[in-house]
């Protein structure tokens, strides 16, 4: 967050029934969520989609290498989870 802000981490427990499940492509069962929210500048559709690409970076040259959103994916489905962002520009996001 360039211009500085709030960083909020929280966890919770949540049990996906199987039409919920369903909806997500996961397995029923209990799950531990892991949510990071942030009052930066937010992201815009273009950069959502792009975000968990390997290397995929907004950051300039030597500030970034866009590794980290990518293992997270890859940790979270392997691990039989999901990520998933919501944004909007100006107002932070969610992940």
């Amino acid at each position: 967050m360039p211009g500085g802000g709030r960083l909020n981490i929280e966890t919770a427990n949540n049990c996906l029934g199987e039409g919920g499940a369903r909806m997500r492509d996961m397995q029923a069962g209990e799950y531990m969520v892991v949510s990071v929210t942030d009052t930066g500048t937010g992201m815009g559709p273009d950069v959502i989609a792009r975000a968990f690409d390997p290397f995929f970076t907004t950051k300039p040259l030597g500030q970034g290498t866009g590794l980290g959103p990518s293992m997270i994916y890859g940790f979270a489905k392997q691990s039989g989870g999901q990520v998933r962002i919501y944004s909007e520009v100006g107002r932070g996001a969610t992940t």
